[in-house]
């Protein structure tokens, strides 16, 4: 199922037929621990850019789904990077957006539990709308929106939308997959996208 307040924000989180798949490519993934990243110096965290490889292939059924409720004319993807996230206790990602994308997603790889980390997005609405109609109907229009994952449920997103993860403070580590997409208007050319049918 997808939320879609605005078509230019919207989230979808969906476990997969083939989760199971998914997780188990994700676990043997082949990490590129030579690859640096440019952001993330205020947060704390662990992260590992993943190969490519096996990702179109495994994910291409959830995205075409999605995408197919937003986009109505003749589009194409490409998977640009994926990375994983290990966060130990008191580990946490600042609010942030992933500029340069269009598409971005994360990967659980576990049931969310008390004292987990917890995604969430930014309303950034909210410094537009004034404070007295916020007061009511603030159940329509809180700060920001926890997300309870299960293991194998893929959140997508679009890349502009604000996020972060709260403080993780349990023991035991809270593991996620991250990635950017870039989207192609078949309308215009684009020789190095991943073409699929239009919807």
């Amino acid at each position: 199922m997808i939320e879609t307040p605005f078509y230019n924000d919207f989230y979808s989180l969906i476990l997969p037929d083939n989760h199971e798949e998914i997780i188990e490519h994700c676990l043997n993934a082949t990490e590129l621990p030579e690859e640096s990243f440019q952001w993330g110096e205020v947060c704390l965290s662990e992260k590992v850019y993943l190969k490519l490889t096996g990702f179109t292939e495994l994910l291409n059924p959830f995205l075409v789904e999605i995408l197919s409720q937003i986009i109505e004319v003749p589009y194409s993807y490409s998977i640009e990077e994926i990375w994983k996230n290990t966060y130990h206790r008191n580990y946490h990602q600042e609010q942030h957006d992933h500029r340069g994308y269009e598409l971005s997603f994360v990967i659980f790889m576990q049931d969310y539990k008390e004292n987990d980390a917890k995604f969430y997005f930014v309303n950034d609405r909210n410094r537009l709308t004034p404070s007295t109609w916020i007061d009511l109907a603030w159940s329509k229009m809180p700060d920001d929106l926890h997300i309870a994952p299960k293991r194998g449920e893929i959140l997508l997103f679009p890349s502009h939308m604000l996020h972060g993860v709260s403080p993780h403070l349990s023991d035991e580590p809270r593991i996620t997959i991250s990635g950017n997409i870039s989207l192609y208007d078949l309308r215009q050319e684009n020789p190095n996208a991943r073409i699929i049918d239009s919807v």
